[in-house]
């Protein structure tokens, strides 16, 4: 079956989740919420992601539904001590943004309303542009969200810091199979912010993805 993501940002303070004033706020990705569906350049999903990292460090991850569970329990609603992985937990403390990042309002004409919500769509990106680099304040490395080479199987832009954030890969269809899985998930839960400028004394992650759906095991 497919596995879903939302993009979680955490307490700056620790990367593990004890309670819920660990867990800040939590979204759902624009769109599909597998993780080959969103984890693209130029995606408004990953646009809005680099403006809310853009100079303003904070730890985040893309967390599947199908992630481990966390090693702290907490009390269900009949006082039974549980657990969950990140993505069940944020909703279950209600550390959710339900709010639409564009509203697509369907009145009269499906063809004005389409069109206003492509002129909407075009809004934000002016309002939020696509940033260059992504930045780890712990491993104290960067990415280039520019360089060629992150591909996917139908020659698209892999988007490098979806897929270094993804927590829960390879258990569900739409999920990353290809080149340098073993990397997918690394950085989740780091500290990271987006800037268009190069970080000097950092070292430069130059691995690339590139996707081969072709050895799903699903």
């Amino acid at each position: 079956m497919g596995q879903g993501y939302k993009i979680i940002l955490l307490s700056t303070r620790d990367k593990r989740v004890r309670n819920d004033k660990k867990i800040i706020t939590s979204f759902y990705p624009c769109g599909s919420i597998k993780l080959m569906m969103f984890s693209f350049i130029d995606y408004l999903t990953t646009r809005r992601v680099e403006n809310i990292l853009f100079e303003n460090p904070q730890r985040i991850v893309v967390a599947g539904d199908y992630a481990d569970e966390e090693p702290q329990t907490y009390k269900n609603e009949v006082g039974e001590s549980v657990k969950d992985n990140l993505y069940d937990w944020s909703r279950k403390l209600n550390k959710e943004d339900e709010t639409p990042y564009i509203q697509y309002e369907h009145k009269d004409n499906r063809e004005e309303d389409f069109a206003a919500y492509m002129k909407a769509v075009e809004e934000k990106k002016i309002a939020e542009p696509h940033r260059r680099y992504a930045i780890n304040e712990d491993k104290k490395m960067f990415v280039d969200l520019d360089a060629d080479g992150n591909i996917s199987d139908d020659g698209g832009r892999i988007h490098p810091l979806m897929l270094l954030l993804a927590e829960g890969n390879s258990r569900g269809g739409g999920d990353y199979w290809g080149k340098n899985m073993r990397l997918v998930g690394s950085w989740a839960r780091d500290l990271i912010r987006v800037s268009d400028t190069k970080p000097e004394g950092y070292k430069e992650f130059k691995h690339r993805f590139k996707e081969d759906y072709k050895t799903y095991h699903g």
